[in-house]
């Protein structure tokens, strides 16, 4: 019987150092690497809106190209290419006029990120 309770009370001494360990040594180092992460889930956000504004700049002129195809037709086939040349085309030249092209406005990559130390830099308490 007093064997068994030499086991158990080396079991809680056991328990004690583990848990003063972990309050001590492990529970900083995770408060650390938490306020690092914040950071790069701050990148993350970042990256996020700017693939969402680049998906609009890229649907905008998508749309401006369909258009532009829609209103001058595509040359897809060698007959439409001379019969618009003026020296092969028999109907007389009347004025055409052309649409102006007004670009949407491009994003700039620097509003969006910005530079900052490299996050593969060996952090505080890493072995």
């Amino acid at each position: 019987m007093l064997t068994k309770l030499d086991e158990f009370c080396a079991v809680v001494d056991m328990v004690r150092t583990d848990s003063s360990l972990a309050l001590n040594r492990s529970l900083p180092e995770i408060h650390n690497k938490a306020k690092n992460m914040e950071k790069i889930f701050t990148r993350i956000d970042q990256l996020e809106e700017f693939v969402s504004v680049v998906k609009k700049n890229v649907n905008a002129y998508e749309e401006l190209v369909n258009t532009a195809e829609k209103d001058l037709g595509t040359l897809n086939s060698i007959k439409s290419l001379f019969s618009s040349l003026p020296l092969f085309s028999k109907k007389v030249a009347t004025a055409t006029t052309q649409k102006k092209f007004a670009a949407p406005e491009v994003f700039s990559t620097g509003d969006y990120i910005t530079k900052s130390p490299t996050p593969t830099s060996k952090m505080e308490g890493d072995s």
